[in-house]
């Protein structure tokens, strides 16, 4: 059965569609909006599915799943979600299925607007991304699909930097999700302890140059050069900024530690 619904909300801002197609958006940093751990807005993800509406879950109702606290709308819903939480995750990491499928946007969705498709449930900003969807499901699934299958980190593996001691590219068989982005790792061992504790292993700054964060700016990183610095990893954008970074460590971290939660919330 394919299901596509919403509950309209006033004032919904609509930044979603430009002339020609979608219009080119950062990705937003969750955790500065204040929703670190909760996943899909705090709707149940298995209402989705049995009474084919979004549910609002209860606290009392938690699960953990892919870096996201869950909440369930009651005690079978999360028994349910439990036993198979695959099956009732959202989609390509909860964004919005429309703006990953043109420019490979990360948009945060609207949980109110949603379509249930051959069992699974896909995610959109507003209903007018929705409306597109349904109007070429076939081309807009199979983009979203192609977009997602990029990993991040350039495709290296997140937990081998502590594990090896050494950046070892990722393999297409170990994939998995955390915190809505999907990650390769180098063997089945890697993607296991990554996926029993992925804070621990992630690198700092959401893996962007730490070289950078201490000069109070946001840059990317070459995820093949990094630093183990008491047990955290952190990359940088060249061997230069390493060396500079890594003697003087102690100041260098105090200062990106400061500037980071105001860099976090600017546009890559």
């Amino acid at each position: 059965m394919n299901i596509s619904r919403n509950n309209d909300r006033p004032g919904l801002l609509v930044c979603f569609l430009a002339v020609g197609g979608l219009l080119a958006l950062p990705a937003p940093d969750l955790r500065a909006q204040g929703e670190e751990d909760i996943a899909i807005g705090g709707y149940c993800p298995v209402a989705y599915h049995t009474q084919e509406k979004a549910v609002k879950g209860d606290d009392r109702f938690k699960s953990m799943f892919q870096g996201y606290v869950f909440l369930l709308s009651s005690a079978e819903a999360k028994k349910q979600f439990d036993e198979d939480p695959e099956r009732y995750a959202p989609q390509f990491g909860g964004w919005c299925t429309t703006a990953l499928s043109g420019y490979g946007n990360k948009i945060k969705s609207d949980p109110t607007v949603f379509s249930l498709r051959d069992g699974k449930l896909y995610l959109f900003s507003l209903v007018r991304a929705r409306n597109h969807y349904d109007k070429n499901v076939a081309s807009v699934l199979a983009k979203a699909a192609a977009r997602w299958d990029q990993a991040e980190l350039e495709g290296w593996c997140p937990a081998s930097y502590l594990l090896s001691g050494k950046a070892v590219k990722g393999d297409s068989k170990y994939t998995t999700v955390y915190r809505g982005n999907l990650y390769r790792c180098a063997s089945a061992d890697a993607k296991k302890a990554f996926e029993q504790n992925a804070s621990r292993f992630f690198p700092q700054f959401d893996g962007h140059g730490a070289y950078y964060a201490a000069q109070d700016r946001k840059a990317p990183a070459d995820p093949a050069i990094f630093a183990n610095i008491d047990g955290k990893i952190y990359l940088f954008f060249d061997a230069k900024g390493k060396e500079k970074f890594v003697a003087d460590s102690k100041n260098m971290i105090k200062a990106a530690n400061a500037n980071w939660p105001k860099l976090r919330i600017l546009d890559d």
